[in-house]
């Protein structure tokens, strides 16, 4: 798996051999360079502050819990910061694994969709891998 440094201290894996393109709303695409797989990961960061007050890591949490879709399966990844993460077969039989990962102020969300379920899987092993080192919005 490869790192990649994200905006506001994110790192994330990835499976080697993938492209990244950025949006400038700040939200990112992984996807590998065999055109044939149609695996594709995307990783969107938001950080929160009024007045230089953080926003609570509540609000964060629930930021991300109302973007999950109804009927998920939800598992616990042990990182250092919160993380809450779900899994799903769409009714066109697309696998999406996702997760937000929450603290003061950032929140981080992951969602892979895949048709195949073992490609989606070695995306999503990448989940608690996830890291958090706080730092500002373009610090590498």
């Amino acid at each position: 798996m490869e790192m990649y440094k994200l905006d506001y201290g994110w790192e994330i894996y990835v499976p080697d051999g993938w492209e990244m393109d950025r949006e400038e709303t700040g939200s990112y695409y992984f996807y590998p360079s065999d055109s044939e797989d149609e695996t594709t990961l995307y990783a969107s960061v938001f950080h929160s502050e009024y007045q230089n007050l953080l926003t609570p890591e509540e609000v964060m949490q629930q930021s991300f819990e109302k973007s999950m879709p109804e009927n998920v399966q939800v598992t616990t990844y042990l990182i250092n910061v919160h993380c809450k993460a779900f899994s799903t077969v769409t009714a066109d039989g697309v696998f999406h694994y996702g997760a937000g990962y929450f603290c003061p102020g950032n929140l981080l969300t992951l969602n892979v969709f895949s048709k195949n379920e073992d490609e989606a899987r070695k995306v999503a092993a990448g989940f608690d891998k996830v890291n958090f080192t706080g730092r500002r919005k373009n610090d590498i």
